[in-house]
């Protein structure tokens, strides 16, 4: 069972180590943690840290963050972990191990840096799409509208241009899925009705997602006999989108990410992309990695979304 007091040992003695080791001020700490999606404070850290202060923060809740935090840090960076016998932090010995250095959460974004790639024609080709794609590790996410394109990589299209390379994909254990708006749902009347005002294509928008579906439930099925190691899954939404997402590896640091915001009164193939990775642009990629995760917090699988209909 944590205690204060142990929690507060350790966040103190695993900061003297950063300090000592590898010269880190407070505020870099509270950056690195912050990368790491821990839900930290300068303030908060700095009285947590001051030995002085004869009233430290008391809730658990409040200092796991830093100890958890902290605790990652010194092992990603130092191969460290904390003793409680001998009240202390000590490098582990291996001679394989190499630092990963944390990068920290920079909030001056506004610019972008490092790989942030703006493209104003629109979306990716396939062999860009298949490009990126093939660098993925775990997962690569496909979340849009209709996804008519998508599904129709893998019936319209010869096979070596985009099937293939997903075959390549699962093979490596590498999961796949596609996220598309639920066609029934109200949010899917009011998002196209108002769409058609301008694009009058926008119309047939649910029964194109309808054809969409058709096409996936064959694709699962091939999948499905295959026995990949790597499952390739699709889920309906229902919310009003606001943007298309081609997300690479998004729950890890080597994660990467295309996003096209669905521009009023464009086609949808004509709006403007932009591509960075999680470890040049930390702020923006943790924006839209959000957004992403509400969106499909409450999506379900297909499979669940046709019995639901009885379809």
């Amino acid at each position: 069972m944590k205690s204060q007091r142990l929690l507060l040992l350790k966040i103190r003695k695993g900061f003297d180590c950063l300090e000592e080791e590898l010269e880190y001020e407070q505020a870099q700490v509270i950056r690195k943690l912050e990368y790491l999606k821990y839900k930290v404070s300068p303030s908060t850290f700095s009285k947590i840290l001051n030995e002085k202060n004869i009233n430290p923060p008391k809730r658990i809740s409040t200092l796991e963050p830093y100890e958890l935090g902290i605790d990652e840090i010194l092992k990603e960076e130092l191969n460290m972990s904390f003793n409680e016998k001998q009240s202390a932090y000590f490098k582990s010995p291996s001679f394989s191990w190499k630092p990963n250095i944390i990068p920290e959460l920079n909030e001056d974004e506004s610019k972008g840096k490092g790989d942030l790639v703006y493209n104003a024609a629109g979306r990716l080709s396939i062999q860009s799409k298949v490009d990126l794609m093939e660098s993925a590790q775990k997962e690569v996410v496909e979340f849009g509208l209709r996804l008519k394109s998508f599904s129709e990589y893998f019936t319209k299209r010869n096979e070596e241009e985009f099937k293939v390379h997903i075959d390549a994909l699962l093979k490596r254990g590498v999961n796949v899925k596609a996220y598309l708006l639920d066609p029934k749902s109200n949010e899917a009347s009011i998002y196209f009705d108002d769409r058609a005002k301008v694009l009058r294509e926008e119309k047939k928008s649910k029964g194109v997602i309808q054809e969409s579906i058709e096409r996936f439930q064959d694709v699962i099925k091939q999948y499905e006999q295959s026995a990949y190691p790597g499952k390739f899954e699709v889920y309906i939404y229902k919310h009003i989108p606001y943007n298309h997402f081609l997300i690479i590896d998004g729950n890890t640091r080597g994660g990467a990410m295309v996003v096209s915001h669905y521009i009023y009164g464009i086609e949808r193939s004509n709006c403007p992309t932009v591509q960075f990775s999680k470890l040049e642009n930390p702020s923006l990629f943790k924006r839209y990695w959000q957004s992403y995760e509400k969106l499909t917090k409450t999506a379900i699988s297909l499979q669940e979304w046709l019995e639901k209909y009885n379809m």
